[in-house]
């Protein structure tokens, strides 16, 4: 059987944000159930529209493709 995986983007960038801390306990939680793999958002650049196109989304995708392949 194939385990599900799941991708986790928490809503802050604090260390002690609780969003992330839900995210953690669901980790643990899920464990035998599901894979979560949580994504800082820390190396995400905030989206400009005056910065959108072919340029900008070469400089952002790179930092979140890695984790979309991880979780599938």
């Amino acid at each position: 059987m194939t385990q599900l995986r799941l991708l986790g983007l928490s809503g802050s960038l604090r260390r002690a944000s609780n969003s992330t801390a839900v995210l953690h306990g669901l980790q643990d939680a899920l464990a035998t159930r599901a894979a979560l793999n949580i994504f800082p958002l820390h190396a995400v650049p905030l989206y400009n529209e005056d910065d959108d196109g072919e340029e900008a989304r070469n400089r952002s995708a790179p930092r979140v493709r890695p984790s979309r392949r991880a979780t599938g």
